[in-house]
């Protein structure tokens, strides 16, 4: 096989195939990827050499390291959260096996913050239970003398995290929860293989 870029379609996300343009089959070989979380139907482009075949970009300005977004899930242990008319989303981008995420929730008029401790999902699975690890903050917006106060948050399982303050599990009353109240944490983690 000679050295060639081109242009493929993910026919299947895991194990990751791809079709190359032209081609009316799928590549039979398991391709590398340096993008990271591909769906079925994704544009990307590929470098075909002698020792394999790696997807080394995504179409619509999708590179190497490119952010997406993702919707996480809210729960708690005892009842689910609502985000109501609060906001809750994430971003993340995959180097490889190394997944970096950013989460942020804020607390609307009509957000019902259900019991037990708070989780999120992960945008893509933890390699194992400890894998994601991350930092961030918690501003109690209402309370405006009061300055963020640091969160960490950790995997419980490969596909969610749990928050921790200093005084222990996030939950609906670890502040006074009012509409604007805010979190935000970045995460860092290594991606399961499949």
């Amino acid at each position: 096989m000679t050295d060639t870029w081109t242009w493929a379609t993910v026919t299947q996300a895991s194990p990751l195939r791809i079709k190359v343009d032209g081609d009316t089959t799928p590549l039979d070989a398991t391709t590398g990827d340096l993008v990271g979380s591909l769906a079925v139907d994704d544009r990307v482009r590929v470098h075909l050499h002698a020792d394999g075949i790696i997807v080394t970009g995504l179409q619509g300005g999708g590179a190497l390291g490119a952010w997406r977004s993702y919707s996480p899930a809210w729960t708690g242990t005892t009842t689910s959260p609502a985000i109501g008319n609060g906001t809750l989303f994430g971003q993340y981008t995959q180097i490889g096996e190394t997944v970096i995420a950013e989460i942020w929730l804020v607390i609307g008029s009509t957000t019902s913050l259900g019991s037990g401790y708070w989780e999120i999902t992960l945008p893509v699975a933890a390699d194992d239970a400890l894998g994601a690890r991350g930092a961030g903050y918690l501003i109690d917006w209402s309370d405006s003398g009061a300055s963020p106060r640091p969160i960490s948050a950790y995997a419980i399982a490969p596909d969610r995290v749990r928050f921790v303050t200093p005084s222990g599990f996030l939950t609906q009353t670890t502040i006074s929860w009012a509409a604007s109240d805010r979190l935000a944490v970045t995460l860092t983690y290594r991606a399961a293989t499949p």
